[in-house]
């Protein structure tokens, strides 16, 4: 499956989320997990301005100090460095925004857990016609943030490698394919996300749930991408992670599952069949 058609599908399956979130069963477990959204939302866009001083608004403005001032009256090489000043700064800046992406998805998935594994089990149950077991708030609030340590976990042990990468092609021309490296970093753990609570229902691991994503590796990409897009627009951000949650819960179910099945020769045990 080629990348453009991995888009055209998670486009679709989030197009279809937004209504299966309204069917009757499903709608009131989304109220909250949306009021954490906002409160997340608003409490991280204070801390960042807060922490740091205005410098991320300076790196589109049009003052920008390089400490290379002598270079200020020096015609042509002047115009030259201030171009690339610039581009540094919007690589920089691009960077910023899919952190920011990536950090909001990952604080409101970690303190709306339990709600969302419960929103994502309804809306599992009602797609896929299988039945779970009856949980309680606690039990699926362990059972999430257990899995989501697990998957900070991951990416932290791969985030680190990227930050040396960073830190060694900064100052060199080559550091223009970091806010793609970023890009694909974020797009792939976001995705991840996104698909992981259909196995986790299904009592799938973690561990194995990585390797059904592995060999899907095109879907997960062009899901995460959008998310990271869609996650960058205000107001849109506040109600497309629960949209994403139902969306990546689906197209799991429809595209990824039935390969796991085949793989482990239980293409017959599908109860929906």
């Amino acid at each position: 499956m080629s990348l453009i058609t991995s888009w055209t599908e998670s486009f679709h399956y989030l197009k279809k989320a937004t209504g299966v979130l309204k069917q009757k069963g499903v709608k009131r477990y989304v109220y909250l997990p949306i009021v954490i959204n906002l409160a997340v939302f608003i409490g991280l866009f204070a801390f960042l301005l807060d922490f740091s001083g205005g410098w991320l608004f300076d790196l589109f403005g049009a003052d920008i100090e390089t400490g290379w001032g002598w270079l200020d009256n020096q015609g042509w090489l002047s115009t030259i460095w201030n171009i690339i000043a610039y581009i540094f700064s919007a690589l920089i800046g691009i960077i910023a925004l899919v952190l920011l992406a990536y950090i909001f998805s990952t604080v409101v998935h970690l303190i709306g857990a339990p709600f969302y594994g419960i929103m994502a089990g309804k809306v599992d149950e009602q797609y896929s016609k299988e039945v779970f077991p009856e949980e309680s708030l606690f039990s699926v609030g362990k059972r999430s943030l257990i899995r989501e340590f697990e998957k900070i976990l991951y990416w932290v042990l791969r985030a680190i490698p990227l930050l040396i990468l960073h830190a060694v092609l900064f100052f060199t021309p080559l550091f223009v394919i970091m806010p793609v490296v970023w890009f694909l970093f974020g797009a792939w753990i976001l995705g991840m996300e996104y698909f992981d609570y259909a196995p986790d229902n299904r009592g799938i691991t973690f561990k194995q749930n990585k390797a059904i994503l592995k060999s899907n590796k095109w879907t997960v990409l062009a899901f995460g991408s959008l998310m990271i897009v869609f996650t960058l627009i205000p107001l849109v951000n506040l109600v497309v992670i629960p949209v994403g949650v139902a969306a990546g819960t689906m197209l799991w179910f429809d595209k990824l599952y039935p390969r796991y099945l085949k793989r482990q020769g239980l293409e017959n045990n599908r109860k929906y069949e």
